[in-house]
């Protein structure tokens, strides 16, 4: 029995890996949606990418200065608070990955209750 990666590789033409990728980029990167488009549960979903040896990014993760991970782990590596962040971001409407340029180059001015400004 032929995988649902191969039979749409024949179909479309193109490389399996590739099938992937566009499958990733086209679900938003979630596993439920992934298995939904491949009409199989997101566990098989999961499975059909480990069979091929391709890796899915996070779906909550982002590029910032060339460096693909989460909110929290972008704020751990320059001694952010990921929260304080991403509020910020909320408010102001900008993308996280905005919001943490603006922090990181010192343009947001921390505010510490309790302690006269």
């Amino acid at each position: 029995m032929r995988s649902w990666e191969r039979r749409e590789s024949a179909r479309t033409g193109k490389p399996v890996p590739q099938v992937l990728a566009e499958l990733i980029e086209q679900s938003g990167g979630k596993w439920e949606v992934i298995g939904a488009m491949a009409n199989m549960t997101h566990q098989a979903a999961i499975r059909m990418f480990e069979r091929n040896g391709i890796s899915k990014p996070k779906s909550k993760a982002f590029a910032f200065r060339g460096e693909t991970a989460s909110l929290m782990a972008h704020c751990k590596k320059y001694g952010l608070c990921n929260n304080s962040v991403s509020q910020y971001a909320q408010r102001n409407g900008i993308s996280k990955a905005d919001a943490l340029e603006l922090y990181v180059t010192g343009q947001v001015k921390k505010h510490h209750w309790g302690v006269p400004q």
